[in-house]
């Protein structure tokens, strides 16, 4: 599963840029498009063998078109790659959207269970994250009922996997599990995340994602510790402190 499965196409600067290829041509470009924007390099291997096959050619079909095709491209000899440079710009501005509603998704969340957290007794709030009802009735107009961030979490979540044509039931254990696996907020994040990038295939995509958040965090873990192994060989051990004056 690509990280943002859904590709902005602007239709009115394809085309301008685009109207000299043949159908055969456009065909093969835009596949090329996708396949770089499913990579998370964003970009498309220097081998022309490669780049036939990832454009449903022959060798001998992609040599005769390849030249109005990669005309779009830029080459890269050091990392032996190609770029597109309006498809790089378009990801980047993509995965900054992306992080920035996860990050106020998360946000939200704190501050509502804070909010709940706050409204409670003392001795009540080490329960906030469960479900909270309201006593204040609706007639008098005294207030709204505190809204339940879990319920929030899990209507959000059974909504996004039952469009995949998951049952509710078996939504609500596989959100169970994340929030056991990764928290709450995290999950929460996903979960938005998940939604806003139109994602068909919810639960593979967002098992994906924590999947590398835990590979990231036990290669800084990895790091971490290779450092202070370095640096107590470096220095070498402590020296002892030694009682009484030197003779």
């Amino acid at each position: 599963m690509a990280e943002f499965p859904a590709l902005p196409l602007w239709t009115d600067s394809y085309l301008a840029d685009t109207r000299h290829l043949s159908t055969l041509e456009h065909g093969a470009y835009v596949l090329l498009l996708m396949e770089a924007w499913r990579r998370p390099t964003c970009s498309l291997p220097d081998n022309e063998a490669v780049l036939a096959r990832l454009a449903g050619l022959s060798e001998a079909e992609w040599e005769g078109i390849r030249g109005n095709v990669m005309a779009f491209w830029t080459r890269d000899g050091r990392s032996r790659t190609w770029t597109q440079k309006r498809l790089t710009k378009q990801r980047e501005f993509t995965a900054k959207h992306s992080k920035s509603q996860s990050e106020k998704a998360a946000k939200r969340w704190d501050k509502t269970r804070k909010g709940n957290a706050a409204a409670l007794p003392d001795g009540c709030r080490g329960d906030a994250s469960i479900s909270i009802s309201s006593s204040v009735s609706k007639d008098t107009g005294a207030g709204a009922p505190v809204e339940d961030p879990v319920k929030a979490l899990i209507d959000t979540g059974i909504a996004l996997l039952g469009a995949a044509g998951i049952p509710a039931n078996r939504a609500r254990s596989i959100i169970g599990k994340w929030r056991k696996d990764h928290g709450d907020a995290p999950t929460l994040a996903a979960i938005v995340a998940a939604r806003d990038h139109g994602v068909t295939q919810p639960v593979e995509w967002i098992s994906g994602r924590f999947r590398s958040a835990t590979a990231e965090e036990d290669e800084a873990a990895a790091i971490r510790r290779a450092t202070v192994e370095r640096y107590k060989r470096l220095v070498g051990p402590p020296m002892l402190a030694v009682k009484g004056r030197m003779s």
